[in-house]
């Protein structure tokens, strides 16, 4: 049984090494220490199954940037191919050539969606995670939080009651059908309190003849 939810990544900070310009010349590199004068732009590209989500840029942010944002991705566990990494990818933004890579922080958030899919939720609070550049070298670090919320439908809830699945999650079951039952009740009390007050309240009747009746007028003689 595959169950889905919401996976949601608190981006807090990073302590990252200022990237090497590599091949750039002289003047490139020149020009940029003017216009930044030497810091970074940091931002960071998360990417989890092939979903994309990009923080803003942070001018001059240099290489402890704090971020503070929050973003979320539509998750399943298991996953089709089991694997379930979210990937943080830190760059700093350039005005005169290709955005640098400042290094990536791998997370496999698989035994975080275990636990959430059994209990409805499961958190790990922010936590200080590598940043490698690709030939693994250690760059710094960068704080993560990361959490999952089940998603629960009364068609998941029909699913494992008429597959027989049911008693393996009975907590799925008893939120399922909790909400189910209470809806059920609320319309039949409204119903019959609607009933109630129809039958408590006396027909009103505005035509000539009945106030002529009431008033002892003989109805030949109203006609």
């Amino acid at each position: 049984m595959v169950v889905s939810g919401l996976l949601q990544i608190h981006l807090v900070d990073a302590r990252v090494s200022d990237p090497s310009p590599g091949f750039w010349s002289p003047f490139l590199i020149l020009l940029s220490l003017l216009v930044s004068a030497g810091r970074m732009d940091p931002y960071v590209i998360l990417r989890y199954m092939g979903q994309e989500r990009k923080s803003r840029v942070l001018r001059e942010g240099g290489s402890n940037p704090t971020w503070n944002e929050t973003f979320t991705f539509q998750a399943e566990y298991p996953a089709p191919d089991h694997q379930h990494n979210l990937v943080l990818k830190i760059m700093d933004e350039d005005t005169f050539s290709a955005d640098d890579f400042a290094g990536a922080a791998t997370i496999n958030v698989g035994d975080l969606l275990q636990l959430g899919a059994e209990k409805g939720s499961a958190e790990l609070p922010p936590h200080r995670y590598r940043v490698v550049l690709a030939d693994r070298s250690y760059q710094g670090d960068i704080r993560v939080g990361v959490s999952f919320k089940r998603k629960v439908s009364i068609v998941s809830y029909f699913s494992f009651r008429f597959t027989g699945q049911e008693r393996q999650m009975p907590k799925l079951e008893a939120l399922a059908k909790k909400p189910l039952k209470d809806t059920v009740d609320n319309r039949v009390r409204q119903s019959s309190e609607k009933i109630k007050r129809a039958g408590e309240k006396e027909p009103k009747n505005h035509s000539p003849h009945a106030r002529k009746t009431r008033d002892g007028i003989a109805m030949q003689e109203f006609y």
